[in-house]
């Protein structure tokens, strides 16, 4: 997943943040999703954006900081008011891939798929968890998805046929072809769902969205 900065940047912030906030932690608590352990085909670049998207929904007022990592894992840290927002959106995630071994629950196991840390007990191990996840993305070579195209119906109907739950997101249209605009227009980062999306989109030659 392309993140911003050079490589290891993210991972870095991630590590500076933990620090910072181990000091006060105030109820935080850290979640890993382990995305990276996905199969191949479940961790597509689009399926990955669209999995970040479900949870920067809950950033608003700053509850939530979401820290994209470069392998395609996602580190967020949860203020104490928000985590029952950010546990059911895991389970969701969960569902999402319950044919993948990775998200399977085992009596007697961790969970190997989602790793919850608490800032007031754990701190230590989230960092050094964060210090390791730097040190394999610096390791990484380049990736070849660094710049990916616009979500297209082609996409969306493949994603809507893979993934039987809804899941709404937030769009920004960028580039209407003349004439075809729809009506009623959608409002810029408003909420749709994917099957709303396609029949939207059906007709136009080349749309643009940033989602």
């Amino acid at each position: 997943m392309n993140t911003q900065g050079p490589r290891g940047y993210q991972e870095g912030l991630l590590v500076d943040t933990l620090d910072r906030m181990r000091r006060n932690p105030e109820g935080r608590k850290v979640v890993h999703l382990r995305l990276s352990q996905l199969m191949p085909h479940n961790r597509t670049p689009v399926r990955i954006r669209i999995l970040h998207r479900m949870f920067r929904n809950l950033e608003s007022g700053r509850q939530v900081q979401l820290f994209p990592i470069g392998n395609d894992d996602l580190v967020i840290i949860v203020n104490a008011g928000a985590q029952r927002d950010v546990a059911n959106t895991c389970e969701r995630v969960r569902t999402l891939f319950e044919s993948d071994p990775v998200t399977h629950l085992i009596e007697g196991q961790p969970d190997k798929f989602i790793f919850w840390f608490d800032l007031g007990l754990d701190a230590a191990l989230a960092i050094h968890t964060a210090q390791q996840l730097r040190q394999i993305v610096q390791k990484m070579p380049p990736r070849s998805d660094q710049l990916m195209p616009g979500l297209t119906p082609v996409i969306l109907d493949d994603v809507q046929k893979n993934w039987p739950l809804p899941i709404s997101f937030r769009l920004s249209v960028t580039k209407w072809p003349y004439g075809l605009m729809p009506k009623p227009m959608p409002q810029p980062s408003s909420f749709m769902n994917f099957s709303s999306l396609s029949q939207t989109f059906k007709r136009l030659s080349r749309p643009t969205l940033i989602c």
